[in-house]
Protein backbone atom coordinates (compact mmCIF):
# COMPACT_ATOMS: atom_id res chain seq x y z
CA UNK A 1 0.00 0.00 0.00
CA UNK A 2 1.36 3.47 -0.79
CA UNK A 3 0.28 6.45 0.88
CA UNK A 4 1.35 10.06 0.23
CA UNK A 5 1.63 13.73 1.56
CA UNK A 6 1.74 16.70 0.06
CA UNK A 7 2.03 20.17 0.74
CA UNK A 8 3.16 23.49 -0.57
CA UNK A 9 4.95 27.02 1.27
CA UNK A 10 6.05 30.07 -0.32
CA UNK A 11 9.31 31.40 0.27
CA UNK A 12 7.84 34.65 1.55
CA UNK A 13 5.79 32.79 4.58
CA UNK A 14 8.28 30.15 5.18
CA UNK A 15 6.18 28.16 7.24
CA UNK A 16 8.92 25.40 7.61
CA UNK A 17 7.87 24.67 11.57
CA UNK A 18 3.82 23.59 10.11
CA UNK A 19 5.62 21.41 7.75
CA UNK A 20 8.01 19.63 9.67
CA UNK A 21 5.34 18.69 12.25
CA UNK A 22 2.85 17.64 10.01
CA UNK A 23 5.42 15.86 7.83
CA UNK A 24 6.59 14.10 10.71
CA UNK A 25 3.39 13.39 12.06
CA UNK A 26 2.60 11.94 8.99
CA UNK A 27 5.94 9.42 8.53
CA UNK A 28 4.68 8.09 12.14
CA UNK A 29 1.61 7.16 11.65
CA UNK A 30 2.83 5.67 8.73
CA UNK A 31 4.53 2.88 11.08
CA UNK A 32 7.53 4.53 10.22
CA UNK A 33 9.99 4.22 12.71
CA UNK A 34 11.03 7.34 14.91
CA UNK A 35 14.64 7.72 14.14
CA UNK A 36 13.56 6.61 10.43
CA UNK A 37 10.88 9.82 10.87
CA UNK A 38 13.63 12.22 12.62
CA UNK A 39 16.07 11.74 10.10
CA UNK A 40 13.74 12.14 6.75
CA UNK A 41 12.47 15.33 8.27
CA UNK A 42 16.38 15.76 9.23
CA UNK A 43 16.65 15.92 4.84
CA UNK A 44 13.61 17.68 4.15
CA UNK A 45 14.76 20.51 6.61
CA UNK A 46 18.22 20.76 5.08
CA UNK A 47 16.65 20.71 1.49
CA UNK A 48 14.15 23.52 2.07
CA UNK A 49 16.22 25.56 4.01
CA UNK A 50 18.65 25.82 1.17
CA UNK A 51 16.30 26.35 -1.22
CA UNK A 52 14.94 29.17 0.49
CA UNK A 53 18.56 30.32 1.15
CA UNK A 54 20.06 30.10 -2.13
CA UNK A 55 17.54 29.32 -5.25
CA UNK A 56 15.74 32.21 -5.51
CA UNK A 57 17.44 35.81 -6.70
CA UNK A 58 14.44 37.94 -7.05
CA UNK A 59 11.42 39.48 -4.56
CA UNK A 60 9.03 37.27 -6.36
CA UNK A 61 7.31 35.09 -4.34
CA UNK A 62 8.08 31.44 -5.07
CA UNK A 63 6.14 28.05 -4.75
CA UNK A 64 8.17 24.84 -3.33
CA UNK A 65 5.92 21.79 -3.28
CA UNK A 66 6.90 18.85 -1.08
CA UNK A 67 5.32 15.29 -2.26
CA UNK A 68 6.02 12.46 -0.12
CA UNK A 69 4.98 8.62 -0.74
CA UNK A 70 5.49 6.40 1.63
CA UNK A 71 5.94 2.80 0.19
CA UNK A 72 6.10 -0.66 2.36
CA UNK A 73 9.81 -0.88 3.12
CA UNK A 74 10.54 3.36 0.71
CA UNK A 75 10.19 6.77 1.27
CA UNK A 76 10.07 8.32 -1.99
CA UNK A 77 10.55 12.22 -1.28
CA UNK A 78 10.00 14.88 -4.53
CA UNK A 79 10.95 18.28 -3.47
CA UNK A 80 10.26 21.08 -6.26
CA UNK A 81 10.35 24.83 -6.88
CA UNK A 82 11.41 27.49 -10.17
CA UNK A 83 14.58 28.99 -8.47
CA UNK A 84 17.99 28.89 -10.06
CA UNK A 85 18.94 25.12 -11.66
CA UNK A 86 21.35 23.64 -9.14
CA UNK A 87 21.96 20.02 -9.22
CA UNK A 88 22.75 18.65 -5.93
CA UNK A 89 24.15 15.08 -7.51
CA UNK A 90 27.15 17.12 -9.21
CA UNK A 91 28.71 18.59 -6.04
CA UNK A 92 31.57 17.13 -4.31
CA UNK A 93 31.42 16.07 -0.92
CA UNK A 94 33.27 18.17 1.37
CA UNK A 95 36.41 16.78 2.54
CA UNK A 96 35.20 16.00 6.58
CA UNK A 97 38.44 15.12 7.99
CA UNK A 98 39.88 18.67 7.73
CA UNK A 99 40.05 20.60 11.27
CA UNK A 100 36.87 22.98 11.31
CA UNK A 101 38.81 25.93 10.62
CA UNK A 102 40.53 24.73 7.50
CA UNK A 103 37.30 23.19 5.80
CA UNK A 104 35.64 26.16 3.46
CA UNK A 105 32.15 27.12 4.20
CA UNK A 106 29.24 24.90 1.96
CA UNK A 107 28.68 21.34 1.63
CA UNK A 108 27.80 20.04 4.30
CA UNK A 109 24.23 19.68 4.23
CA UNK A 110 24.15 17.83 0.26
CA UNK A 111 26.44 15.53 2.04
CA UNK A 112 24.12 15.08 5.15
CA UNK A 113 21.17 14.56 2.44
CA UNK A 114 23.59 11.89 0.59
CA UNK A 115 24.60 10.35 3.82
CA UNK A 116 20.83 9.66 5.00
CA UNK A 117 19.32 8.05 1.52
CA UNK A 118 19.58 5.52 -0.70
CA UNK A 119 18.92 7.45 -3.96
CA UNK A 120 19.12 10.95 -4.99
CA UNK A 121 18.14 12.25 -8.24
CA UNK A 122 17.86 15.59 -9.79
CA UNK A 123 15.85 16.86 -13.40
CA UNK A 124 15.50 19.96 -14.26
CA UNK A 125 12.08 19.89 -16.14
CA UNK A 126 9.74 23.23 -17.35
CA UNK A 127 12.20 25.81 -15.69
CA UNK A 128 11.70 23.73 -12.34
CA UNK A 129 14.21 22.03 -10.09
CA UNK A 130 12.80 18.32 -9.25
CA UNK A 131 14.86 16.57 -6.34
CA UNK A 132 13.84 13.35 -5.25
CA UNK A 133 15.14 11.48 -2.90
CA UNK A 134 14.78 7.36 -1.37
CA UNK A 135 15.14 6.29 1.58
CA UNK A 136 14.61 2.90 2.71
CA UNK A 137 13.19 1.89 6.12
CA UNK A 138 12.36 -0.54 8.49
Amino acid sequence: MVTSFEWTLDNKTKKLSDLMDAFSAFLLQQAVSKRDATTFCLVLDEVVANIFSYAFTDKATHRVEIQLQVHSDTIILVVTDDGLPFDPTKNMAPDITLPLDKRPIGGLGIHLIKSFTQDVAYQYINKRNVLTLTKKYK
